[in-house]
């Protein structure tokens, strides 16, 4: 019979698996483009939540550079922003 312990420690290694690997593509796909914002990593790369990964980035050491972009939605022409993140 399984602890509920070891389960709990097993279900950390996996998430911190999934959550290296978000996070290796959110830094790849920096180097090879001009950033990255939070609807190019949803539609291009899956990540539902992209502040978590830069914060992961920052707290292995990576400097991040925020910028906010500004243009119009275009369902309803409004005014609308968004954040751009740079990788250094």
């Amino acid at each position: 019979m399984v602890q509920k312990s070891n389960i709990k420690t097993l279900m950390q290694i996996i998430r911190l698996g999934g959550e290296m690997k978000q996070t290796e593509q959110v830094l790849d796909y920096c180097k090879k483009n001009k950033g990255i914002t939070s609807a190019e990593a949803f539609y291009k790369l899956g990540i539902a939540h992209l502040p978590r990964r830069i914060l992961d980035l920052e707290e292995r050491g990576h400097q991040v550079i925020r910028t906010t972009e500004h243009g119009t939605n275009a369902h309803t022409g409004a005014p609308t922003h968004w954040t751009r993140y740079f990788v250094l």
